[in-house]
């Protein structure tokens, strides 16, 4: 029944209307569809019981879920379920979603992935053994693939976690959020300085310094964190006045820098493993980093804590995983010795300015969109637009921890043999840019499902075309992230300083004088262009110090495997998408692999990974 007026104890607008029919289209046990059409705001009275538990959204008549808002729902007359309709035609859908049903789905899932996690664990401990990590390549091999592995699933977790969150929050304070979290995250690029980055190479150098390499740069770590945390202030202060930040983000932005406390030393810790070449551990400890963050974090978000509680979530799950790491490295590498040298913390800062600013300015560069969007278009649209990098986000980890597993290696052979340096560069560039241009295919049938799936139908279509777009930075962006820790090995680090104010001074112009016109679209635009400018201010030094590199190999047989790929998927995916995703990547997987991508050295470098083949110690 439709109302038009008051409901006598909601006063809300003029005089009580005459009552008028409305009609029931779908009448289940835990849903309810209702049709109505009316000319003012009026309120749509179902005569069920009203009871904690049911939600309601709205949507055109005739329209799809992605057009759906939802709908406070009121006890009229204190017992039917009533809500506010606008002028129009609508239809209403009742659903039963109540807290203790969510709690449960989530309870059994994070029960669930906790058993795969442990049996894992008891698997890797039965079929490990140290002398199969006989070759270098073999210990990059393991240390890689181990760590994405168990990324990979961290991020499922993570992945529907998010899409709760993103359901319950909406795309403004998703927006919001995200804002606070890229914010805090530049805080946390100045107050680690680089010091990772640093213990890893020198430690890996000189591992009889560790211990005090190790407690010096801890001592620096907190030193840091007081020191930039007026600057923190002064911003999100700066941010509120001139563009109406919200006390709630500000509130967020200041839990999650009481959280970097923890997770600054967390990082020093896991450099350890780095540095001793155990990647896998550090990294099976983040899947329960996250399984914590999901069991804090669930209950938070169901009963209305927002995104606020999940910033203060953030303080208890990151101390914990610092005692976790600590209590680990320390039985399994040493206990560490305090050894005070102010010579040598004065000599980290001297070293690690360079790594610290060249990190700041890549995550700038990656990310000065964010804020430049918020301020011009709102938190909507970072909304949007942060579904999209949450996906980039995730791919990430393949380049990153690729990366982490063979610095060392790469590290060492700088000090020793440029060319074998090179080879091995190479190798890594290629293997990175085949799955970039795969997964860059893959996503760009797959954006709209994708983006449904992690955010809902109120994030789309924009989080979809966000996404279309934004995908295709990665085989650039990949390949940047290697090749600038290789100047890292080759100690450039002050010329990449320069390659990345070139690359963050193209990005932030652009976004300031195409967001106002174009929004997201433009900043999803930009972001491939600034990764192809990075990329050339890179490749310029690299050149010089290394010799020109074979692209043809490296990244045009995967694009020329991409194109057969999208061809085949183009074909079949309106008639049978089922079909389009298969063979989509199996020709690409025969295209690629037909137009010969390794040389025999490579193939032989492989073959030697492989844990079943036993090879002699390189």
């Amino acid at each position: 029944m439709v109302v038009d007026g008051r409901v006598p104890e909601l006063e809300r607008f003029g005089e009580r209307g005459a009552p008028r029919p409305a009609t029931v289209t779908v009448y289940g046990i835990n849903e309810v569809w209702v049709d109505a059409a009316v000319e003012e705001p009026s309120w749509l009275v179902l005569a069920d019981t009203f009871f904690p538990g049911w939600v309601a959204y709205r949507r055109p008549i005739g329209g799809s879920e992605r057009e759906e808002q939802s709908l406070e729902i009121y006890a009229a007359n204190g017992l039917f379920r009533a809500v506010i309709l606008p002028p129009g035609r609508w239809t209403v859908r009742f659903r039963y979603s109540p807290l203790s049903v969510k709690l449960g789905f989530f309870t059994t899932f994070i029960g669930g992935m906790g058993m795969i996690f442990l049996a894992a664990l008891w698997l890797w401990g039965r079929l490990y053994r140290e002398e199969l990590e006989h070759s270098t390549a073999r210990r990059v091999l393991k240390n890689s693939l181990t760590a994405m592995a168990l990324n990979l699933f961290t991020r499922s977790i993570d992945f529907a976690f998010a899409a709760l969150m993103l359901r319950i929050l909406g795309p403004e304070a998703a927006g919001k959020y995200y804002f606070a979290i890229v914010l805090v995250g530049w805080y946390e690029i100045l107050s680690n300085f680089g010091l990772n980055v640093w213990l890893t190479r020198e430690g890996a150098k000189r591992r009889d310094q560790v211990n005090r390499y190790f407690v010096n740069s801890s001592a620096l770590r907190l030193v840091l964190l007081a020191a930039w945390l007026p600057l923190l202030l002064a911003i999100t202060g700066l941010w509120m006045g001139l563009f109406r930040l919200s006390g709630d983000t500000a509130l967020a932005i200041l839990l999650l820098a009481l959280a970097q406390v923890p997770a600054s030393l967390s990082t020093g810790v896991t450099a350890l493993f780095y540095v001793y070449e155990k990647a896998e551990i550090p990294a099976a400890l983040t899947v329960v980093t996250v399984l914590l963050k999901v069991s804090f974090g669930v209950p938070i978000l169901l009963m209305g804590g927002g995104f606020v509680g999940l910033a203060a979530s953030s303080v208890v799950v990151n101390g914990i995983t610092l005692a976790l790491l600590s209590g680990i490295a320390f039985r399994t590498f040493f206990r560490p010795r305090w050894e005070d040298d102010p010579a040598l913390r004065r000599e980290m800062v001297r070293e690690s300015a360079p790594l610290m600013l060249n990190h700041l300015l890549a995550t700038l560069f990656f990310k000065i969109d964010v804020p430049i969007l918020q301020a011009l278009k709102g938190d909507v649209q970072v909304g949007w637009y942060s579904t999209a990098y949450k996906w980039l986000d995730a791919l990430n980890i393949i380049p990153a921890y690729t990366t982490f597993a063979v610095f060392p290696v790469i590290s060492r052979q700088a000090a020793g043999s440029t060319e074998a340096m090179r080879r091995s560069v190479i190798l890594t560039l290629k293997g990175l840019a085949a799955i970039a241009v795969f997964t860059a295919v893959l996503f760009t049938f797959l954006a709209e499902p994708l983006s449904y799936l992690l955010g809902g139908a109120q994030y789309l279509p924009h989080a979809a075309i966000a996404l279309r777009i934004m995908i295709w930075s990665i085989p650039i962006g990949w390949m940047n992230s290697l090749i600038n820790y290789v100047l890292v090995a080759l100690g450039r680090q002050r010329y990449q300083t320069k390659a990345f104010l070139i690359a963050l001074g193209f990005n932030a112009l652009s976004n300031l004088l195409a967001i106002p016109l174009f929004g997201y679209v433009a900043a999803a635009v930009i972001t491939i262009l600034s990764e192809i400018v990075e990329g050339l201010a890179f490749y310029y030094d690299l050149r010089r110090r290394m010799g020109p590199l074979p692209w043809g190999e490296i990244l045009g047989r995967p694009l020329l495997a991409g194109v057969v790929m999208g061809g085949l998927m183009a074909a079949l995916w309106r008639t049978t998408p089922v079909l389009a995703l298969p063979l989509g990547a199996l020709g690409y997987g025969l295209a690629w692999w037909m137009l010969q991508p390794f040389t025999p050295e490579e193939s032989a470098r492989i073959r030697e990974m492989l844990p079943l083949r036993r090879s002699p110690p390189v």
